[in-house]
């Protein structure tokens, strides 16, 4: 059967519901939101002459989500414009409108009951290749599909958004027993291409592998901080980016997700998995059910684990929890030496193994906490998805941690950690043991024909599937694809006579040697290439413009004649790549500021990551752009005019 997703219907207009619409109109894509009607008119309604059958009460729970998500922030739209591709309604007037989409995603309560009674009215209204799927974060497809014809479940399936939907990359997506595989093949097509989204693959399990894995270690780090007698602050400056986490760590984490969320999911949890090793790290402990019924959720209530309140001078002032008082203290600035030390580090990989050995207060936190994550997502491996790479890329993609638990695992060393966990008497799977005793001492390794993980059912390596769709440069440089180089940027040979420019100074921002190779590249690839692309894999920036501080010394030393040197350079560098016979591709994504806007403007084409920030900023402080920008944007105002 053929899908082809260009309208969609969204049920349940809440926060996660509305903020897939919204990211649904950012991938062009029309849709409807829906909602229940209210319970019954208030008295403001009928100041405002409102009735039952007036569309503006009927609707208005949908009309909230939509007004909610226009006005959220950081921003659900990739512009406002977007929400006129939005159309509201209710389930009760207008599910008829589901006769004319091609996916219908539902988004209500986490109630099987309401799901089953709204997924029986859908059946009756959608054509037979709609695509239908739930949002549900825990509760088994098979019980919500369970009431379906065999037509509909064919073409059901779960597809977990994580929220925000707009910014977290992972989609899980859940095949039910019964879904075609070519529902499955096309929404994983849709998911990635479409949507921009990483997919990975889940077996219809409690919470799946994104929450089963990062609710255990959220839930494993406050045990551990009982444990140990640590406080709030610590355990967040210990599970920080040091070791790959994001920089709200865990309490943080929890503020920013509702408390009311994690008690409810981890409630949930523990319902539903019995026979598990670990079930008892899903237990809320006492002090947090006090801060539920307290109604001290996090960020939505303004007090959850941290609290921010004015100081008797006005100034804004950050509290913390003390669990033990169930008083509001001000927060620390709690100090390790090896955390300290790892921040220093350039790479991810080192800093966790850094941590992992110190001999301090984080390193002792840090090998329980790794170690029992390491455990527990080895045991989930054939229960919640089939390899390593779904766990590890559904913490990447869903929690922001800049590597798995198989990848951090590598990180600190297989048969190291092994050492650690019998000092601290966990029980090491018996899947480590045989893949140790098969020669595998890691589970990624790389060989001459590409990638490879380790995988438990075949006990060996597997080929890592290549996409041809993505490319990825630091692949092609061990496998000496360089054509050029310099310490601030690296011409690569991508394949189809296809050349990539790509900056790595700090912020990859503009210096010297920058624009030294940005001119020997278009040279190159005028004579070598079909054409060029200029872009790299930083997430925070594609240039953040001008080497800042080398530009005010140079003026505070009146070299004048450097700066206009170099400023020359980049004009020259821009106007080459713009007029170069082989086309020019930029693809900025995070930050393009300054100079990096420019560069990025002096393409024969342009094509702008949907998270890409980009501007000629140094208007803001006196400083009129040099490198081309002005003229470009001249250029494009005056374009079509005779």
């Amino acid at each position: 059967m053929s899908f082809k997703i260009k309208k969609a219907a969204v049920l349940g207009a809440g926060v996660m519901g509305a903020g897939i619409a919204a990211h649904l109109t950012n991938a062009g894509i029309e849709c409807y939101l829906l909602d229940i009607i209210p319970f019954e008119l208030t008295d403001d309604d009928k100041k405002k002459g409102l009735t039952e059958k007036s569309p503006a009460w009927r609707n208005r729970f949908a009309a909230n989500g939509l007004a909610a998500v226009t006005k959220s922030k950081p921003a659900s739209f990739f512009t406002k414009k977007n929400a006129s591709m939005v159309t509201i309604g209710n389930f009760e007037d207008n599910l008829k409108w589901l006769e004319n989409v091609d996916w219908v995603i539902e988004v209500v309560v986490e109630n099987l009951k309401i799901k089953q009674e709204l997924f029986a009215k859908v059946e009756k209204v959608v054509k037979p290749t709609c695509i239908v799927s739930t949002n549900t974060s825990g509760i088994p497809i098979k019980d919500i599909s369970a009431k379906f014809g065999p037509a509909l479940k064919k073409r059901f399936l779960g597809t977990h958004f994580f929220n925000p939907p707009r910014y977290m990359k992972l989609m899980e997506i859940i095949p039910g027993a019964d879904t075609e595989k070519d529902v499955v093949d096309y929404m994983v097509k849709f998911s990635e291409e479409t949507l921009g989204k990483g997919v990975v693959i889940c077996k219809d399990s409690p919470n799946f592998v994104g929450n089963r894995i990062g609710v255990f270690d959220l839930s494993d780090c406050i045990k551990i901080m009982m444990e140990k007698k640590l406080k709030i602050d610590e355990v967040d400056a210990i599970v920080g980016k040091a070791l790959g986490h994001p920089g709200t760590a865990v309490f943080g984490t929890m503020d920013l997700v509702g408390l009311d969320v994690g008690f409810h999911v981890g409630k949930n949890l523990y319902d539903a998995v019995p026979d598990d090793e670990a079930r008892d790290t899903f237990k809320a402990e006492p002090y947090l059910e006090k801060m539920i019924a307290n109604k001290w959720l996090g960020n939505k209530t303004k007090q959850g684990y941290y609290k921010k309140v004015k100081d008797a001078k006005g100034k804004s002032a950050k509290l913390m929890l003390d669990i033990d008082t169930m008083e509001y203290v001000p927060v620390g600035k709690p100090q390790f030496d090896s955390i300290s030390a790892a921040k220093k580090m350039g790479n991810v990989a080192d800093s966790v193994k850094y941590v992992f050995n110190a001999d301090d207060k984080a390193g002792d936190f840090t090998r329980a906490s790794l170690c029992k994550t390491f455990i527990y997502s080895a045991n989930r491996i054939g229960e919640i998805c089939d390899d390593i790479m779904a766990v590890d890329n559904a913490m990447k993609w869903g929690y922001n941690n800049k590597l798995g638990p198989f990848e951090m695992w590598d990180a600190v060393g297989v048969k190291e950690a092994i050492e650690v966990m019998k000092k601290l008497k966990l029980k090491v799977p018996k899947k480590i043991d045989e893949m140790l005793k098969k020669g595998c001492e890691t589970f990624y390794t790389t060989k001459a024909d590409g990638k490879y993980y380790y995988d438990f059912d075949k006990k060996g390596y597997a080929k890592i599937d290549e996409n041809p769709k993505i490319i990825l440069l630091p692949d092609l440089k061990s496998r000496n694809k360089i054509i050029k180089e310099n310490g601030s940027a690296s011409l690569i040979d991508i394949g189809d006579g296809v050349a990539c420019l790509e900056f790595h100074t700090k912020m990859n921002s503009i210096d010297e040697p920058l624009t030294v190779m940005l001119t020997e590249a278009c040279d190159i690839v005028e004579k070598d290439f079909e054409g060029m692309v200029v872009a790299n894999h930083d997430e925070r920036a594609f240039s953040a413009g001008a080497n800042v501080f080398a530009v005010l010394t140079a003026a505070q030393l009146g070299q004048w004649d450097l700066l206009e040197k170099s400023i020359e350079a980049l004009q020259n560098g821009n106007m080459k790549m713009k007029y170069l016979s082989k086309p020019v591709v930029t693809a900025p994504a995070g930050l393009a500021l300054g100079g990096g806007c420019e560069m990025a403007m002096h393409g024969a084409r342009c094509l702008p990551n949907g998270e890409t920030y980009m501007g000629l900023v140094e208007v803001g402080v006196g400083v009129i752009p040099a490198g081309g920008g002005c003229k470009e944007i001249l250029v494009r105002l005056t374009e079509g005019i005779p």
